[in-house]
């Protein structure tokens, strides 16, 4: 589950950044396909990233035994 979700987000992040870099280049409409739209998805693949890995985060930021 988290490799898919990892992959996801790995490509979700790419699609958004090129789109917001070619901008200018390309038409409202296909912006909004190719950038706002998947924003909101990339926001819930790193919310299920971080929770998939609180174990892991909770481990590092805790102090030593």
């Amino acid at each position: 589950m988290l490799r898919m979700i990892n992959l996801l987000l790995f490509f979700n992040f790419i699609l958004v950044a090129t789109s917001g870099l070619w901008h200018e280049l390309i038409s409202h409409n296909l912006y909004e396909k190719l950038h706002v739209i998947p924003g909101f998805s990339l926001i819930a693949l790193v919310v299920a990233h971080l929770v998939l890995n609180a174990g892991w985060i909770k481990q590092i930021f805790s102090p030593p035994s």
